[in-house]
């Protein structure tokens, strides 16, 4: 049985908190920008990528959120909930591409633009091919082993099945605390040991207080609304794959018997007549009495 939506929204480890925290965690953004890079990260802002989604629908399913740093570097942050596919993989890669277009827009010359990181944090199974905690794909010469120096496109996958296998570093212990936190619904009921941790806690109870949860069980129905129309338009897919099939066959047997090809008429009728061809298709009648007895209901 679903989740009610409330209970879906206010899950610790949602993608909504998750977006809600990105947006109200200055520290939580710049220590996340710190673990990707390596670097120092003085400041960092949440700005938005309108080239996502090609509809309104598309838009509603996915809550990303994209990063500059005070270095104008460009990070897109994501948590992802369900299974990644791979129209997943082709998303994320078109996603961290219209970022690279984007600093073409704003510096006008090539050499200005840096590289885009894209950080997902997935909750679901593992990945295929993907069998570790952490892996990070970059543009890479796979027979001669050579990293392209000025490769545009960073993706980061943290996979939160495989926490286990983390190497704790000292230098990110309070990021790394809040991937603990994400691995499982109770762990943030524990007692943090940084103050980066004690803060997200303090803001998830915030969150749960706060009009933009509202905002996400909206955004929550409606994404139920829409993974509902999908499913139903692909059960009218294969219904029509089924009657589509079984006119075919039909075609097939009037033509065996009656050498005739001009059958169109057979997608006017209703089920009951397509019935009845097979009672009338063995009886010795004219192809034109055939029809006429087909038609007639």
């Amino acid at each position: 049985m679903k989740k009610s939506v409330r209970k879906k929204v206010s899950l610790f480890c949602s993608d909504y908190f998750f977006h809600y925290l990105m947006h109200h965690s200055e520290e939580f953004r710049r220590r996340l920008c710190m673990y990707l890079t390596g670097d120092e990260v003085k400041s960092s802002e949440v700005t938005y990528n309108d080239v996502y989604g090609s509809s309104k629908d598309s838009r509603k399913m996915i809550l990303d959120v994209v990063v500059k740093d005070d270095q104008d570097r460009y990070y897109n942050f994501e948590m992802q909930n369900g299974c990644i596919n791979e129209g997943d993989i082709v998303r994320f890669q078109l996603y961290a591409m219209s970022l690279v277009s984007r600093q073409m827009q704003e510096f006008n010359d090539y050499k200005e633009v840096k590289k885009v990181r894209q950080f997902i944090i997935y909750t679901g199974p593992l990945i295929r091919n993907f069998e570790h905690d952490y892996h990070i794909a970059q543009l890479y010469d796979k027979e001669y082993q050579v990293l392209m120096e000025r490769g545009l496109l960073e993706f980061h996958i943290l996979q939160i099945q495989r926490l286990e296998e983390m190497k704790m570093d000292v230098r990110f212990q309070d990021i790394q605390e809040a991937f603990w936190m994400f691995s499982d619904e109770n762990n943030h009921n524990k007692k943090a040991k940084t103050k980066l941790g004690k803060d997200i806690k303090a803001l998830y109870d915030e969150y749960l207080n706060s009009e933009d949860f509202m905002i996400y069980c909206n955004i929550e129905r409606e994404r139920r609304v829409i993974e509902q129309r999908m499913r139903d338009s692909k059960e009218e897919g294969r219904d029509e794959g089924r009657e589509e099939g079984k006119i075919e066959e039909i075609k097939k047997m009037i033509y065996a018997k009656h050498g005739e090809h001009e059958l169109e008429w057979l997608y006017d009728c209703t089920d009951a007549q397509l019935d009845r061809i097979h009672m009338f298709i063995f009886e010795n009648i004219s192809y034109k009495e055939f029809k006429k007895q087909i038609m007639e209901i």
